[in-house]
């Protein structure tokens, strides 16, 4: 996600997160709370019939919102990150 922001986001030098801020492997888990929810029995054309009971939908708009709560305060406390 740095390297994205950097990229993509960045427009001064000043503005630029080093990339060693956030160390890549398990010293940077960030861990955020999640509920499981039985959504049905189809697979309404998504996935196989066969693989319903391995099947996981996550909706990526309401993750990254909640991701940013949890975010390391490095991160989280630059508002345009």
């Amino acid at each position: 996600m740095i390297d994205a922001y950097n990229y993509d986001v960045v427009t001064e030098a000043a503005d630029v997160i080093p990339r060693d801020t956030i160390q890549k492997g398990n010293t940077s888990i960030v861990e955020v709370p999640c509920r499981v929810a039985h959504i049905g029995n189809q697979s309404y054309g998504k996935l196989p019939k066969d693989a319903i009971s391995d099947q996981i939908i996550m909706e990526y708009a309401p993750f990254f919102q909640l991701l940013s709560h949890y975010l390391p305060s490095v991160l989280a406390e630059n508002p345009k990150f």
